[in-house]
């Protein structure tokens, strides 16, 4: 064998040994704040989704309630109130879902990274999943009812 093709081979040990090396507690304590970071985003985003949605039923069912004698004469507004409800209730449950995806596919690379470790993110996606459910009927209930 050459110089050469050892030199090659003594580094592709190395490669393979620190590979197999135990993770560190600075790099376990840093894969725990990207966790901690990423569940405090998405719970963000589930307390703006929730208001965005309170926004959106008062819109719609405040307008009605306030303009009730113009609703009786026909002279409101109340169909455009209506659509804006819907429209920023449905637009805040579709953001919800595509950032839970978000969400879910990072925690995923996390644990992956961690060599296999399982991420603790069952908590934050039942209620990221609860908040869109609760979307997706208080937006058909407002489709039917309106």
């Amino acid at each position: 064998m050459t110089s050469d093709t050892q030199d090659k081979s003594a580094v592709n040990e190395k490669i393979v040994e620190a590979a197999e090396v135990e993770l560190g507690e600075a790099t376990l304590l840093a894969f725990l704040r990207s966790e901690l970071a990423l569940h405090r985003t998405l719970l963000a985003w589930i307390r703006t989704a929730l208001a965005l949605m309170a926004a959106g039923i008062a819109y719609d069912k405040g307008f009605r309630f306030l303009h009730a004698e113009r609703l009786a004469e026909g002279t409101a507004w109340s169909q455009n109130a209506h659509v804006v409800g819907i429209t920023v209730i449905g637009i805040s449950t579709v953001l919800l879902a595509l950032v839970t995806v978000s969400y879910f596919l990072e925690i995923r690379a996390i644990a992956a990274a961690r060599n296999g470790g399982v991420a603790k993110a069952v908590p934050t996606l039942l209620a990221a999943l609860l908040v869109i459910v609760l979307g997706c009927t208080v937006l058909a209930v407002l489709v039917v009812t309106g």
